[in-house]
């Protein structure tokens, strides 16, 4: 039997959504289990979780226009990922601790589960369950969605 969850009437998206992370991490050798509740934010969250990403980095920022001046895009999408779930998940396991976690995948393993709730940063278009994130340092200079994907370019650089 499944929680049924209220529905708002915009998007169509439950208002919290409840999600199962299991990952065996390389990093740490450590096998992680558990269960999440993630709400969807609200104007004031998203702004939330903007501030909160900007201390994250500092007042940094990525810039795809001048590379090595800001943060590199895999600090920028981590900083997302982390804000995110530190102002959207409602209930977690023991083990989870947003900062305090040292393999990125198993962070962007719980941040692929929470955003579908968040129209923002789920690209809702069929056959691309891609996160997308909002704010001007993601897009392109004319408003258009960038297609960098967020976790592929986190995981995929090297540190």
């Amino acid at each position: 039997m499944s929680t049924q969850y209220p529905k708002t009437p915009v998007a169509g998206l439950p208002l919290e959504k409840a999600f199962k992370v299991v990952f065996n991490s390389e990093v740490d050798g450590r096998s992680y289990e558990g269960r999440f509740i993630v709400k969807r934010p609200n104007l004031h969250d998203q702004m939330k979780i903007v501030g909160r990403k900007s201390e994250i980095l500092e007042g940094k920022y990525y810039d795809p226009e001048h590379p090595g001046r800001g943060v590199p895009q895999f600090m920028d999408s981590m900083a997302e990922m982390m804000a995110f779930l530190e102002v959207c998940i409602k209930d977690s396991p023991d083990w989870w601790d947003n900062g305090g976690i040292h393999d990125p995948e198993l962070l962007a393993a719980v941040f692929e589960g929470a955003a579908a709730t968040d129209p923002f940063r789920k690209n809702n278009t069929p056959g691309n369950d891609a996160p997308r994130s909002i704010g001007r340092d993601r897009d392109s200079e004319h408003g258009e969605p960038s297609n960098i994907d967020p976790v592929a370019a986190m995981v995929d650089e090297e540190i």
